[in-house]
């Protein structure tokens, strides 16, 4: 048997000092699926916010205040885990989210518990029904 390999490790003053592309997205999600962190699904829109500009333009979005996400729905479908508690609010940077070659480097996500589900959103896996109880990675 090889060593195992480990997963790439992420600087996040290099991720800050990036000049690639970086969007922004805003959910909300019921405050139940928070609990324990429940797997989701988002829908994430063609067009997404400049996180540089908010949407004011800027040169990382060649001033059109926005960026894109590829033209099919399946390619710009994300699934990750909820935060345990989103007590304020959380927000996840996923790093090359749509995969290596497509035109968004960065997505940041804000997330706060509300009473229904953004558009877009949906749970695709409860938390479970004991939170200590993870499958080994």
């Amino acid at each position: 048997m090889g060593r195992a390999e480990l997963g790439q490790l992420i600087d996040r003053d290099d991720l800050d000092a990036s000049d690639g592309s970086r969007g922004r997205l805003s959910i909300a999600v019921p405050a139940a699926w928070t609990r324990g962190g429940a797997d989701i699904e988002i829908a994430v829109p063609a067009r997404v916010t400049c996180a540089r500009c908010d949407g004011g333009g800027c040169d990382g979005c060649a001033r059109s205040g926005a960026h894109r996400a590829p033209a099919e729905l399946a390619a710009r479908t994300l699934r990750l885990r909820l935060p345990a508690d989103l007590t304020g609010g959380a927000t996840l940077r996923l790093v090359r989210p749509f995969g290596e070659h497509a035109p968004l480097d960065q997505l940041l996500i804000d997330i706060r518990a509300d009473s229904a589900a953004s558009p877009g959103v949906r749970c695709v896996a409860p938390p479970p029904s004991d939170a200590l109880a993870r499958p080994a990675s």
